[in-house]
């Protein structure tokens, strides 16, 4: 059968698909370890487009109570390219629109332990992204 983390990924994309907003609140008692099991469920069904990196540095880090950035996948059913017309449930589901910057990488990165300067030399180009949230 599945595990609890594919049950709740599951849910979370149905949630998504169909539009659904849910409380944030049903979530909150997941530890982090369980909170990255149900992303690599996720990640496991997904086509990906991309990753996202947050909380780069300390001061964001200490507002959201986190001890190091984090990674997130962006599925390529959810990269738009320009110009965008998203689907009106996206808009209605979205509390905000954020600023990004869009990094696409001439060469994949390989191994666990990448220096920064080798992930900057592996960018190709910069774009400018906007992400609903």
């Amino acid at each position: 059968g599945r595990s609890l983390a594919e049950d709740i990924s599951l849910g979370l994309e149905e949630a998504k698909a169909q539009g659904v907003k849910l409380k944030v609140e049903s979530l909150e008692s997941l530890s982090l370890e369980q909170a990255l099991d149900i992303q690599e469920a996720a990640i496991a069904r997904a086509t990906l487009g991309g990753w996202k990196v947050g909380a780069t540095n300390a001061a964001s880090q200490a507002r959201l109570g986190l001890p190091e950035p984090f990674r997130g996948p962006i599925r390529a059913s959810e990269v738009e390219i320009s110009p965008l017309q998203p689907p009106a449930h996206s808009l209605a589901l979205a509390r905000g629109v954020e600023g990004e910057f869009g990094l696409v990488l001439g060469a994949p990165l390989k191994g666990s332990t990448v220096t920064a300067e080798e992930a900057r030399d592996a960018v190709a180009l910069v774009v400018p992204s906007i992400e609903l949230v």
